[in-house]
């Protein structure tokens, strides 16, 4: 049996409602919160997938 070392990749996303006070940038806003630990994509909708082989022989990214 070989050993190969791989590297997947995922993008996920969820939508959040928050709330922003008036005047303030929402787009600021919402990752202050991510940041903060407020808005956690935890489980997530998975939206891309990629895979690769690092080594012995590195390959391309594969979506899957």
């Amino acid at each position: 049996m070989a050993k190969f070392k791989v590297c997947i990749e995922e993008t996920v996303s969820k939508e959040f409602v928050i709330d922003v006070p008036d005047g303030e940038d929402p787009t600021d806003a919402a990752i202050a919160k991510y940041k903060a630990g407020e808005l956690v994509l935890d489980p997530g909708e998975p939206q891309f997938r990629q895979v690769c082989v690092l080594s012995p022989d590195p390959t391309e990214w594969v979506e899957f």
